[in-house]
């Protein structure tokens, strides 16, 4: 119902937040003095250069494609 959803919200962000505390502490026993540059490599890729990583997939990977179906993609492909 509505009503269950609603009250499963704090819930679900609590449990999102327990799971993100384990893995920090996991990282951060298992790697301590790693695991940060990991983060900041994995965060580039997959999100600050994420646009940029995928038009040079494009442009390599599937250059010789002669048709691309591209599915909710971000305003800067506009121009790519």
């Amino acid at each position: 119902s509505v009503e269950e959803e609603a009250i499963s919200i704090p819930l679900q962000t609590m449990c999102g937040a327990i799971f993100d505390a384990i893995l920090v502490h996991m990282m951060t026993v298992l790697a301590p003095d790693s695991w940060q540059g990991l983060r900041t490599g994995m965060c580039d890729k997959l999100n600050r250069k994420k646009n940029h990583r995928t038009v040079e997939i494009l442009e390599t990977t599937y250059k010789n494609a002669d048709i691309q179906f591209l599915q909710e993609v971000a305003a800067t492909f506009i121009d790519a």
